[in-house]
């Protein structure tokens, strides 16, 4: 038995499945952000880019909206899932295009990270390169350190953190709907009532039966349903369109329009 187990492999039991990759995402034309938001990409989880981007846009939280667009470190796009790399850094976008003046500073730093000279095969070139790197390190730092204080604009011109906020607030990506109708309900022949605030929004209201059936149960009519509704003048409302924001409406069962004993607060 243990002969054969020094030939074969041991074979492993249950289902396997596949490691996932773990990448670091950064906000667009966000400099200030040095850290990357750290997101796990399993197989088990997502299977389309799309929910991908979904997940990233509940992480990162771009100001422009959701994310639209993944950029690699090296300003590559990310078409598909295979394309993310274990441990790398990516720059989510939404409908902006890519910054390459603002990249965020997690980004920049392996960027402008110097590579390793190869090691000195003696002692004494050894300390002579030790020497004669920390004279160049020290004066290459007093260098980056005046070129830093020519190079950073002051306060005032100082660039917003998205670029397309020049032109003014950018568009809204959720879906808009229309604004609902406040309207006020009397009952035919109450002059007494004060009247019932009512809002007719296309998304609660379809058909007009349905907001008689919503009058009906808050306006309260002492000969049952609403079956007609009226403005103050007398006409007839036959649709959810002639109803106008901020007016004034009877509602009446089977008896008729009744103008005598019509409210004061209808008409003033």
């Amino acid at each position: 038995m243990s002969a054969s187990f020094s030939t074969k492999p041991v074979q492993k039991f249950g289902i396997q499945t596949d490691k996932g990759k773990v990448i670091y995402c950064f906000r667009n034309a966000d400099k200030h952000q040095a850290a990357g938001i750290r997101v796990l990409i399993h197989p088990t989880k997502f299977k389309t880019f799309d929910q991908v981007k979904t997940e990233l846009s509940s992480k990162v939280g771009l100001p422009t909206g959701p994310v639209l667009r993944v950029y690699t470190k090296e300003r590559k796009l990310v078409k598909t899932i295979d394309d993310f790399v274990d441990g790398q850094k990516y720059i989510c976008c939404g409908a902006e295009k890519l910054n390459e003046e603002l990249l965020p500073a997690g980004i920049l730093k392996d960027d402008d990270a110097p590579a390793a000279g190869p090691s000195s095969s003696s002692s004494s070139s050894s300390s002579s390169s030790s020497s004669s790197s920390s004279s160049s390190s020290s004066a290459a730092a007093d260098e980056g350190a005046a070129d830093a204080e020519e190079a950073s604009p002051p306060s005032s011109s100082r660039k917003p953190v998205v670029k397309g906020y020049d032109k003014g607030l950018p568009e809204k990506f959720s879906v808009q709907t229309d604004k609902g109708r406040a309207i006020t309900c009397f009952r035919n022949g109450d002059k007494h009532h004060s009247g019932v605030r009512i809002v007719v929004h296309g998304t609660k209201f379809k058909t007009f039966d349905q907001l008689r059936d919503n009058m009906s149960k808050l306006v309260g009519l002492p000969t049952g349903a609403v079956r007609k509704v009226y403005t103050p003048d007398g006409k007839v409302v036959k649709a959810l369109e002639e109803f106008q924001d901020g007016g004034k409406y009877v509602c009446c069962g089977a008896e008729p329009f009744n103008r005598e004993l019509l409210s004061p607060a209808a008409t003033s």
